[in-house]
């Protein structure tokens, strides 16, 4: 093969993946559109985060049921690898709503959830502390691993018979 019908073949080859990209992000927006809005974006430990899911979906859709979850995440890095992210602490509710939603309307569902203490997670310690900022430093330089930020989101995934949509905002967690 000689260079220019490798190049076509590599344009080719690109057109091809945006095309498909293209498509695919109109067919998930076929499907509606979820939205979660908060009281506020800023909360202590142990305060009650209020919100609502926006659900406008562009057909008729039966909810079996929707899942709110406050999570964190944290990108983390290998040397000479990309970041992945991890999530590192995840509390789910789950809101008791059943039926048949109309198509083209606004629905929106309200929630309730206790913002967590980074300090004392679930996960059995500390996240974002300055020991555990000491440790992770010192441990990156030693097995090339490296830990960012702590990020704070609320999800909202709605289960329906044929379509799954979900959404997320980010929360931010301050000290007591």
């Amino acid at each position: 093969m000689n260079p220019d019908q490798a190049f076509k073949l590599m344009c080719v080859g690109l057109a091809v993946l945006v095309v498909g990209l293209i498509v695919y992000n109109v067919l998930l927006r076929l499907k509606g559109k979820v939205q979660v809005v908060l009281e506020r974006l800023q909360y202590r430990p142990g305060e009650t985060i209020t919100g609502w899911v926006y659900l406008k979906s562009r057909k008729a859709v039966a909810i079996e049921k929707i899942v709110v979850s406050v999570a964190a995440t944290q990108h983390r890095r290998r040397r000479r690898q990309s970041y992945r992210t991890v999530e590192i602490f995840r509390a789910d509710i789950e809101l008791p709503i059943e039926g048949e939603y109309a198509a083209g309307e606004m629905h929106s569902f309200e929630f309730t959830l206790v913002a967590p203490d980074p300090d004392n997670l679930e996960t059995g310690g500390a996240v974002e502390t300055a020991i555990h900022v000491v440790r992770n430093t010192a441990l990156g330089m030693a097995t090339g691993t490296f830990d960012g930020p702590v990020r704070w989101s609320v999800r909202a995934r709605i289960h329906a018979s044929g379509i799954d949509l979900c959404g997320k905002i980010p929360l931010e967690i301050v000290g007591p």
